[in-house]
């Protein structure tokens, strides 16, 4: 009689709930969240969103929630009760439903993000980038983000001067490493290293969210 592998290494004589390397996995998934959230209160939410989303697999935030499971479902419980999640979502048919609890738990409920709240930080500087979008876009395409490797929507494309597309999510994480880490007033286009001095968006809803957080100024063509 053949006895069944485990649902996480593939390994026959135990099962995903006693899997060492479940475990193993589990705890990294957890530490790479710490280091994120130890970064500028004003961009957690979106690195935090982006590697749930882009980086993680729905086994992948199964076997996270099973780590933290113990503080995870009375506070699960909680949500519900202060009707920050609905019944329906805490059955996590579905990824975002396991994406949105992990926000709660690892960002909007922590003391770090309470107080952004009440004295969020702007930037020291913004960039001398001027932010523009497309005269008129009917593409409804996707594209290869040369950057996360991922194919987006078309309304994540932006374009620089210098021609090249990426996605919003990385020209965002990359302007903010630009100003917090490196500071360098004028970041270079990271596929050809041409002085990026205009960027065109697809989607003009992201042009005042990026630009307010990293351009002096921008404007809808």
């Amino acid at each position: 009689m053949s006895q069944k592998k485990c649902g996480h290494c593939k390994i026959v004589g135990h099962n995903q709930s006693n899997c060492a390397k479940a475990t193993l996995d589990a705890s990294y998934f957890y530490q790479r969240i710490r280091s994120i959230k130890e970064a500028e209160a004003s961009t957690v939410k979106d690195r935090l969103s982006n590697y749930f989303n882009n980086f993680m697999t729905v086994h992948n935030l199964t076997i996270l929630m099973k780590y933290v499971e113990l503080r995870l479902v009375p506070f699960i419980k909680l949500l519900i009760e202060k009707q920050k999640i609905t019944e329906q979502e805490a059955n996590f048919r579905l990824k975002k439903d396991r994406i949105k609890v992990l926000m709660w738990y690892f960002w909007f409920a922590s003391k770090k993000y309470q107080e952004y709240r009440k004295n969020p930080l702007p930037p020291t500087k913004k960039l001398d980038i001027l932010a523009k979008s497309f005269e008129l876009e009917t593409d409804n395409s996707s594209f290869d983000c040369p950057i996360c490797v991922d194919c987006k929507p078309a309304k994540e494309r932006t374009v620089t001067n210098c021609n090249h597309t990426v996605c919003k999510t990385c020209i965002d994480q990359y302007f903010d490493h630009q100003l917090k880490t490196l500071n360098f007033p004028k970041p270079l286009c990271s596929l050809c290293r041409t002085c990026i001095t205009t960027i065109t968006f697809a989607n003009t809803d992201y042009i005042d969210e990026v630009s307010n957080k990293y351009f002096k100024v921008h404007v809808l063509i």
